[in-house]
């Protein structure tokens, strides 16, 4: 009943953590020892990644999908977003302190 105890709660930790950017496996190996990997999802396109945004935070079409060819422009990949300062996202036209803030935390998952 203890070793259920544990299969049990491994898959839930696993299922709790693959819900995030990394997911975690665990597998028992030999003599009660486990071994444990990560593994990162892959990062979407820029245009997936600016539609998912607008579904997540239930905006309009086009709020930030607009943004993608300024993006594309500077060779901007989704994991670079979080690093660009105001003063960048403004001369790309993202003007609204909500979009940019937005924009850096969805972009901050990926690595």
């Amino acid at each position: 009943m203890i070793l259920y105890h544990h299969i049990l709660h491994i898959k839930l930790l696993h299922l709790h953590l693959s819900m995030d950017t990394d997911i975690l496996t665990i597998q028992h190996c030999q003599q009660g020892h486990f071994q444990i990997n990560w593994l990162q999802k892959q990062r979407p396109t820029l245009l997936r990644f600016l539609r998912d945004l607008e579904e997540d935070l239930e905006k309009e079409e086009g709020t930030f999908t607009i943004f993608e060819s300024a993006f594309s422009d500077e060779e901007i990949e989704v994991q670079y977003i979080k690093d660009l300062s105001d003063q960048e996202m403004i001369q790309m036209g993202i003007f609204k302190i909500g979009w940019r803030k937005a924009l850096r935390e969805a972009s901050a998952m990926y690595r």
